[in-house]
């Protein structure tokens, strides 16, 4: 009977645990922090927050600079080989955001997905052009200006 009970509460203490990491890993899955350092910004907007409708442009922001891509335009894709060193991960996707008065923060992006990894150009600095890996092409994201 000893047992038992040990096992129970085992069970339960190990079903807790995973519970409390499942939680972390989901909230902590929209934050704006880099690896290693810490957030002061809330966690990504819950989806459809607000009732507009917003069509948004296809862009990410890094280190406080948006970055746009088209997806009309063949000259937004690029070869593997111009494909560099990671600059950084999307940490929140805001395609479902309603809100006409949200401002996208760093590591926002309208349609990429949270982990997708942003990487720099081959011969271009990451303040002309960065790059993701979307729906099966490497997107060239260029600086929009304010």
């Amino acid at each position: 009977m000893a047992m038992a009970t040990t096992t129970s509460a085992r069970g339960a203490r190990t079903a807790l645990a995973l519970l409390t990491t499942v939680a972390s890993v989901l909230v902590g899955g929209c934050s704006s922090a880099r690896a290693g350092e810490e957030s002061s910004t809330p966690p990504c907007p819950p989806p459809a927050r607000g009732d507009a409708l917003i069509d948004w442009v296809p862009f990410v922001v890094v280190d406080g600079q948006m970055y746009a891509t088209s997806y009309d335009s063949l000259e937004e894709v690029l070869e593997e080989d111009q494909v560099s060193d990671v600059i950084t991960t999307v940490t929140c996707r805001i395609a479902d955001v309603g809100d006409p008065d949200f401002e996208p923060r760093d590591g926002d992006a309208a349609y990429l997905a949270v982990g997708t990894q942003v990487h720099q150009v081959r011969g271009r600095a990451p303040a002309e052009a960065l790059t993701a890996y979307e729906e099966g092409a490497w997107r060239l994201f260029e600086p929009v200006d304010d």
